[in-house]
């Protein structure tokens, strides 16, 4: 049974939680959320502290109507109150933080699977988890935080190579572990449970030269 999202109160860090649940609930019940007029006063009924302030001034714009006839309350789309609240509580420097730490995560000698979890939820706090194809982000924190002997593998068989996040990350997991190297795989001593500090170029991932990878 999906439970009604907790509440949102500003944290930069809990808005794509905040999001996603609200989308989740939305789909259950998707009989009663079938337009902005039904989907944004569940959110903001949800809305406290810094959040609820915000959205007693925000709401505000949303009156039209002038002279003496009744002045009507029209709703945003829920694709244009979710980039309010984005452009209102993001806070970019906290998310640069993250980004670097996606790229300084390393595998270690722990399961893909944790190395994995750790990675959604950096990119989570990031603003990236979406950015899943190809060249995008998720891609390249992967491929700069396994040990080489993952890529080789997958790379080396010059064919079927994954064409998103979720296909790498599908078939890093396939690759028993008792396979590769125990030493020499990786450089870096930073693993899935313990991060160096942030520091360095802006983009690790450009610092590494990882658009020349196939």
């Amino acid at each position: 049974m999906v439970t009604i999202p907790k509440v949102f109160t500003g944290n930069h860090e809990d808005i794509e939680r905040f999001i996603g649940d609200c989308l989740m609930y939305f789909e259950a019940h998707a009989s009663y959320f079938v337009l902005p007029s039904h989907m944004i006063p569940f959110a903001t009924s949800l809305f406290d502290g810094a959040a609820k302030t915000w959205w007693v001034h925000e709401r505000l714009k949303y009156w039209a109507g002038a002279g003496p006839a009744p002045h009507r309350f029209r709703y945003p789309t829920w694709e244009e109150f979710i980039n309010n609240v984005n452009e209102q509580f993001r806070d970019p420097a906290a998310m640069e933080v993250q980004e670097r730490k996606m790229f300084e995560l390393r595998m270690g000698s722990g399961p893909a699977t944790t190395f994995f979890q750790e990675l959604e939820v950096l990119a989570t706090k990031a603003g990236r988890r979406h950015d899943i194809d190809a060249r995008g982000l998720m891609v390249k924190a992967t491929r700069l935080g396994v040990p080489s002997y993952y890529t080789n593998t997958i790379t080396g068989q010059r064919r079927d190579i994954p064409d998103d996040y979720d296909a790498w990350k599908a078939r890093i997991i396939l690759i028993p572990r008792d396979n590769h190297p125990t030493k020499g795989t990786s450089t870096t001593t930073t693993t899935a449970t313990s991060h160096t500090k942030a520091g360095g170029a802006t983009s690790f991932a450009d610092a590494q030269g990882i658009e020349q990878w196939p």
